[in-house]
């Protein structure tokens, strides 16, 4: 088994044990504190429900996503194998959120397996992302960036 394969799937197990695959986190706090196991629908009706303390706060669902079905021994170095996908969400005077396009922005960061491999997945980073996503100084389309270029950008906005 490759050293990138072992990384794989480890990465993979923990992912899953904790749950992580797809999560909601309120921005600005200084606690990871993961909504997991919910729907975009059911968070909706919980800040609606709790406007009066969520108003003019942002919200981020985060989907760490694995590809799925790899053939290690026949991959090519720009194939993507994992990807972080950051939404996020203004919410409203009234708990809304998604309502239109500019209250909504995202960071998608893809990586092959070289820089999966030379830049083993951290929760520090991935906070680091969160934030830069949230005050918009990193964020990109839909199609994302790699995760080399997502680490020149935020290089600029570290003190």
């Amino acid at each position: 088994m490759s050293d990138i394969q072992s990384y794989y799937d480890n990465l993979q197990s923990k992912i899953n044990t904790k749950e992580l695959n797809d999560f909601w986190l309120i921005c600005g706090k200084s606690t990871f504190t993961p909504i997991k196991n919910t729907t975009k629908t059911i968070i909706k009706k919980y800040l609606k429900s709790k406007a009066q303390y969520y108003q003019n706060k942002c919200i981020a669902n985060v989907k760490l996503i694995l590809r799925p079905k790899i053939n290690f021994n026949n991959i090519n170095d720009d194939d993507w194998i994992f990807t972080i996908k950051i939404y996020l969400y203004h919410i409203d005077e009234n708990g809304n959120i998604g309502n239109n396009e500019s209250d909504t922005w995202s960071l998608v960061v893809l990586y092959n397996s070289n820089e999966l491999l030379n830049n083993k997945f951290k929760l520090a980073e991935l906070l680091k992302m969160i934030d830069l996503a949230y005050n918009k100084k990193t964020i990109s389309d839909l199609f994302g960036m790699s995760y080399s270029f997502w680490k020149k950008k935020s290089n600029k906005f570290i003190i």
